[in-house]
């Protein structure tokens, strides 16, 4: 019985010297084993596989003054790059924030592995959260956002096309979430010191179809958790990688508050087009 839903934002505190013919078949290449971060269960995405164009970490957080230095608390989450300077994310990644505070908004490029002090980074200059979004009524599921970013993302990145919508999905069908979150459960301590790394899922059943958000199957150990918020869930259809769902939280079964292996949840992309390209910069 679901009892509960979670948010898969991580709040990171740090000391201040520190820092899915078969579709499975044709998103499983390019992987390996990892125990580190990004998707619980998951495999570890290597710079071949396409899905390191599109997906990119987020690190949010707010400052007092322009010169002031990066806090030891932060959000982390990921994204991914849906236009040449916009990136989509949840809007959970960027509430409670006070609005007498600057937002600062760090948008990292780096295939797999991030190296905070050598990737490619860009700063977001703009915040645009789906108009319906409430972040105190948890069934209206509107949890996007849309970065703006001050510059191009780099060469070798580009947008993902979002799944046409002459083209349904249905309850069965395995789509494959990436993200830069946990890749072990909740009750498993993870140092704040390890690197983060890029991991998807190697095909998680669609549960449940509620027409602007999905259910996946994760109880077979394999799924999203805290820092995937925001991340992308790709499907590939004819040889071309299509986003179809946005990371928004997880179900929290009776006595297992402690665990994300149960159902994921995802924000239809494609229910939402058309307010994505209005938001969406022009020159884009």
């Amino acid at each position: 019985m679901k009892t509960g839903f979670l948010f898969l934002g991580i709040f990171l505190f740090f000391s201040v010297s520190c820092n899915q013919k078969n579709i499975s078949q044709d998103l499983a290449t390019g992987l390996k084993s990892d125990n580190n971060n990004g998707i619980i269960g998951g495999l570890e995405v290597t710079e071949s596989d396409p899905i390191t164009k599109y997906t990119v970490m987020i690190h949010s957080y707010q400052i007092e003054k322009d010169t002031d230095p990066k806090p030891a608390g932060f959000s982390l989450c990921t994204g991914v790059i849906i236009g040449k300077k916009s990136i989509l994310t949840a809007a959970h990644c960027f509430e409670n924030n006070s609005k007498s505070k600057m937002n600062v908004m760090e948008v990292y490029f780096a295939r797999t592995s991030v190296n905070l002090k050598k990737a490619p980074k860009a700063y977001g200059t703009l915040i645009s959260s789906h108009p319906y979004y409430n972040e105190k009524d948890l069934s209206r599921h509107f949890d996007l956002a849309i970065v703006t970013l001050e510059s191009e993302v780099p060469a070798g990145y580009e947008p993902i096309s979002i799944l046409p919508n002459d083209v349904e999905l249905k309850v069965g069908d395995l789509v494959f979430p990436a993200g830069y979150g946990r890749t072990q459960d909740l009750s498993v301590p993870v140092s704040p010191y390890a690197d983060y790394r890029l991991n998807k899922s190697v095909g998680l059943k669609i549960l449940e179809d509620w027409g602007t958000f999905f259910y996946i199957d994760q109880s077979k150990g394999s799924g999203v958790c805290s820092g995937d918020s925001g991340g992308p869930t790709f499907v590939q259809i004819k040889g071309k990688l299509y986003l179809v769902g946005i990371t928004h939280g997880y179900s929290v079964d009776e006595g297992k508050s402690d665990s994300c292996k149960s159902h994921g949840m995802l924000i239809k992309v494609q229910t939402h087009k058309s307010w994505i390209n209005t938001t969406m910069p022009k020159k884009n």
